[in-house]
């Protein structure tokens, strides 16, 4: 909350701070460069986070609660989700042309379209967290293997 007063218009940090609207560079103030600069060290510490993480993941064998997806199921449900994404992108920018008939720099669309892909995002994960769930329950008619007594963790009673 802090940080965003001095990266955007109008805000604390930018009328404590006049010389942080006034343009310096292509046209643009300080705190655009400042809020597109520390998203773009924010994302890169997001993926190095990511990618460590991976690396350090142990190699065991997925745990028999966990369904083990086929090539074609990975592919159906990556379209599922890129399809929320396109959706949820494509939502956000019909909406930025309602209120402005034009786009006037690139700084215009991307927060739009950034926007537009995580929401699209966050629904199509939803979506497919739900329908995984559902698929396991349908039982062991559809080619999956039932679970034993002893696998099951039991419910503990209070």
């Amino acid at each position: 909350m802090v940080w965003d007063s001095f990266t955007h218009m109008d805000r604390w940090g930018t009328n404590a701070m006049p010389w942080l609207g006034e343009p310096i560079a292509f046209g643009f103030p300080p705190y655009t460069f400042l809020q597109y600069g520390s998203s773009a060290v924010a994302a890169c510490v997001l993926l190095w986070f990511t990618v460590t993480g991976l690396r350090r993941t142990p190699a065991d064998p997925d745990p028999a609660g966990v369904p083990v997806l086929g090539r074609a199921e990975r592919w159906g449900w990556l379209a599922l989700i890129a399809a929320c994404v396109a959706t949820g992108i494509t939502v956000r920018v019909i909406r930025f042309f309602t209120f402005f008939d034009r786009i006037r720099t690139p700084l215009d669309i991307i927060p739009t379209v950034c926007f537009g892909a995580g929401g699209g995002l966050a629904v199509g994960l939803l979506l497919y967290g739900v329908l995984v769930r559902l698929r396991r329950r349908r039982g062991p008619g559809d080619g999956q293997q039932p679970a034993d007594e002893e696998t099951r963790t039991p419910v503990p009673t209070a």
